[in-house]
């Protein structure tokens, strides 16, 4: 029975990308739909689930939203998305299905970075440990 159930984890997988929302969308700039709403996006993605090494638990900043850490595996692509695009909006998809806008804040420390989730309700770090952790079995 658990090898029946890895297996079908193995094969249902789940790819998350993160893209940058594109603020200035021509007629060919691609978008996903969350909340009904189109948000464009800047292609190709700048992070996925295999450049994910762990996400931190939350914390509710004094704003009243979800902090999220994510810890990356290479430190350099970090420090470069992080310096040309701090307080830019992230789209952070599952498959072709937003799971919430984020604020870029920050580069915390080498390789990890934190997001402002936009969405009080988002469990963000449950969803992407989902993820990284179905890719290591």
């Amino acid at each position: 029975m658990f090898f029946c159930s890895t297996a079908m984890a193995a094969e249902n997988r789940d790819n998350l990308f993160i893209y940058i929302q594109d603020e200035q969308p021509g007629k060919e700039t691609k978008f996903l739909l969350y909340n009904q709403q189109k948000i464009f996006y800047q292609e190709p993605a700048i992070l996925t689930d295999k450049d994910v090494i762990a996400v931190y638990e939350k914390y509710n900043s004094h704003m009243s939203r979800n902090m999220t850490t994510i810890e990356f595996a290479d430190v350099d692509k970090v420090h470069k998305l992080t310096k040309d695009n701090v307080h830019k909006l992230l789209i952070i998809a599952v498959n072709s299905e937003v799971v919430c806008v984020a604020r870029l804040m920050a580069e915390i420390t080498d390789g990890k970075m934190s997001v402002l989730d936009t969405s009080p309700t988002t469990d963000l770090v449950a969803k992407i440990t989902k993820i990284i952790s179905n890719r290591n079995h």
